[in-house]
């Protein structure tokens, strides 16, 4: 994981208002593809962005480097995309639906729009399921699988041992197997009464 220049970094910590708007032009993006994942929907998601960014501007102060920033910035954008999720539901009963659209800033690298809307099924019915994981097994899920961070890094952002991300990426995958096998059978039967 890229990470910003230490002087960069030190002048945000002391207050230098440049240099921390610098350190959110570094890492925007990186942050709301991780916000996007977690709560699905690109505006929320910039919303949760903004959050993040107040807290970390409030916070910075206390940021010590026993494991590197952009892990502490990682740790904030998931805990404020898992509370924003629970503060949705709680407000209205569920939680806004995945958009339809993917990321904006997605790559699309298939040749015809049947593969493209075979993609978002997919993507849609994963989303979906990874929806319905536990707390700890979506957040590892995500940060490990969708991420591609390292077991080290996924527990430097969430804070607990390597084992746990291990077995939490286990149990995630074993039940995310579950979801979308039960899952499944419900969608072809929907298709073939289409017919």
């Amino acid at each position: 994981m890229a990470e910003i220049a230490p002087d960069i970094l030190a002048r945000a910590q002391g207050g230098d208002a440049a240099a921390f708007n610098e350190l959110v032009r570094f890492y925007r993006q990186d942050l709301l593809r991780v916000t996007y994942r977690f709560v699905g929907n690109y505006e929320d998601a910039r919303d949760v962005l903004q959050l993040v960014f107040i807290k970390v501007y409030q916070n910075i102060e206390r940021w010590e480097p026993r494991a590197p920033f952009w892990s502490w910035l990682y740790r904030i954008a998931v805990n404020e995309s898992l509370g924003w999720k629970k503060r949705e539901k709680r407000r209205y009963g569920v939680v806004s639906p995945i958009e339809e659209t993917p990321y904006p800033d997605a790559p699309s690298n298939l040749a015809s729009p049947l593969d493209d809307v075979a993609r978002e099924e997919i993507g849609e019915r994963l989303t979906h399921a990874i929806e319905m994981l536990p707390e700890m097994q979506r957040a590892t899920f995500v940060l490990r699988y969708r991420e591609e961070l390292s077991v080290k890094e996924t527990a430097a952002v969430l804070g607990c041992a390597e084992g746990t991300v291990k077995a939490n990426g286990f149990h995630a995958i074993r039940r995310l197997r579950q979801i979308l096998r039960t899952e499944e059978p419900e969608v072809m039967s929907n298709e073939s009464t289409a017919l």
